[in-house]
């Protein structure tokens, strides 16, 4: 049984965040959130939320921002890794692609999507990203890790996040 609800936690995690039925979580993660995603343009503003979820060698991790602009969402996949150890150790930068290749390793993968709309999880816009750039560093306050992430969506623009992962909820 605990085998079974892991592997379907898992499942559920790695899916595409926009199509999971989203309700507002009323947090004000901190890290931030810039840049234009789809449908939503000028966004500037703290994160609304940051979730993650991770079992030692797949990790998600998903940060929203809410404002006057409307909403927006980064969500991203890695497989083969998690943050705080080898290639996402603190000092570590990576890239990864559409196709899932990262750049210099051939152990890990990673995919990006971005979702943004007029509220929280109303969404016309649900795009894989064609580019994410990680960069990995330790938080000087608290010791812990903190996710750099640029997400290029081509023509549908580029999101810049920074998540310090001592207050991402996890699921």
């Amino acid at each position: 049984m605990k085998t079974t609800l892991v592997a379907s936690i898992a499942a559920l995690a790695l899916t595409s965040a926009c199509t999971q039925e989203l309700s507002s979580r009323n947090g004000d993660s901190a890290g931030y959130m810039r840049g234009d995603l789809g449908t939503v343009s000028d966004i500037d503003d703290g994160l609304h939320d940051a979730f993650m979820y991770s079992d030692g060698m797949n990790t998600h991790l998903e940060v929203h921002a809410l404002g006057d602009y409307g909403w927006a969402m980064v969500g991203i996949d890695i497989w083969g890794a998690e943050f705080g150890s080898g290639p996402l150790a603190a000092g570590q930068t990576m890239t990864f692609y559409s196709d899932g290749r990262v750049e210099g390793d051939d152990q890990v993968g990673g995919t990006g999507i971005g979702c943004s709309g007029p509220d929280y999880g109303q969404f016309d816009y649900d795009e894989p990203s064609e580019q994410i750039g990680l960069s990995i560093d330790t938080d000087p306050e608290t010791g812990g890790i903190i996710v750099d992430i640029i997400a290029d969506f081509g023509d549908n623009g580029v999101v810049e996040t920074s998540v310090p992962l001592n207050g991402v909820t996890m699921y």
